[in-house]
Protein backbone atom coordinates (compact mmCIF):
# COMPACT_ATOMS: atom_id res chain seq x y z
CA UNK A 1 0.00 0.00 0.00
CA UNK A 2 3.03 2.30 0.25
CA UNK A 3 2.92 2.92 -3.50
CA UNK A 4 -0.55 4.45 -3.19
CA UNK A 5 -1.23 8.05 -2.27
CA UNK A 6 -3.69 8.99 0.48
CA UNK A 7 -6.70 9.35 -1.84
CA UNK A 8 -6.01 5.98 -3.43
CA UNK A 9 -5.72 4.34 0.00
CA UNK A 10 -9.06 5.85 1.03
CA UNK A 11 -10.64 4.49 -2.14
CA UNK A 12 -9.22 1.00 -1.62
CA UNK A 13 -10.25 0.94 2.03
CA UNK A 14 -13.76 2.11 1.19
CA UNK A 15 -14.28 -0.33 -1.67
CA UNK A 16 -12.67 -3.46 -0.30
CA UNK A 17 -12.65 -3.20 3.49
CA UNK A 18 -15.82 -1.20 4.08
CA UNK A 19 -17.76 -2.54 1.03
CA UNK A 20 -18.89 0.91 -0.04
CA UNK A 21 -20.07 1.69 -3.54
CA UNK A 22 -18.42 4.18 -5.86
CA UNK A 23 -21.47 6.42 -5.43
CA UNK A 24 -21.18 6.37 -1.65
CA UNK A 25 -17.47 7.15 -1.78
CA UNK A 26 -17.95 9.90 -4.36
CA UNK A 27 -20.47 11.59 -2.09
CA UNK A 28 -18.27 11.21 1.01
CA UNK A 29 -15.14 12.47 -0.74
CA UNK A 30 -17.04 15.13 -2.69
CA UNK A 31 -15.67 14.05 -6.06
CA UNK A 32 -17.37 12.61 -9.11
CA UNK A 33 -17.68 8.89 -9.72
CA UNK A 34 -15.63 9.44 -12.88
CA UNK A 35 -12.78 10.76 -10.71
CA UNK A 36 -12.94 7.64 -8.56
CA UNK A 37 -12.72 5.43 -11.65
CA UNK A 38 -9.62 7.39 -12.74
CA UNK A 39 -8.11 6.82 -9.28
CA UNK A 40 -8.97 3.11 -9.47
CA UNK A 41 -7.25 2.78 -12.84
CA UNK A 42 -4.15 4.49 -11.45
CA UNK A 43 -4.18 2.01 -8.57
CA UNK A 44 -4.31 -0.90 -11.02
CA UNK A 45 -1.35 0.55 -12.91
CA UNK A 46 0.67 0.98 -9.72
CA UNK A 47 0.04 -2.47 -8.25
CA UNK A 48 0.33 -4.52 -11.44
CA UNK A 49 4.17 -4.60 -11.30
CA UNK A 50 3.99 -5.64 -7.64
CA UNK A 51 1.48 -8.46 -8.08
CA UNK A 52 2.58 -9.42 -11.56
CA UNK A 53 0.50 -11.83 -13.53
CA UNK A 54 -1.66 -13.68 -10.98
CA UNK A 55 -3.70 -15.59 -13.55
CA UNK A 56 -3.01 -19.29 -13.71
CA UNK A 57 -2.51 -21.02 -17.03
Amino acid sequence: MEVLNEKERILMRGLYLESKTMSQLAEELQVSRKTLYVWRNKIKTKIKPIWGNTQSS
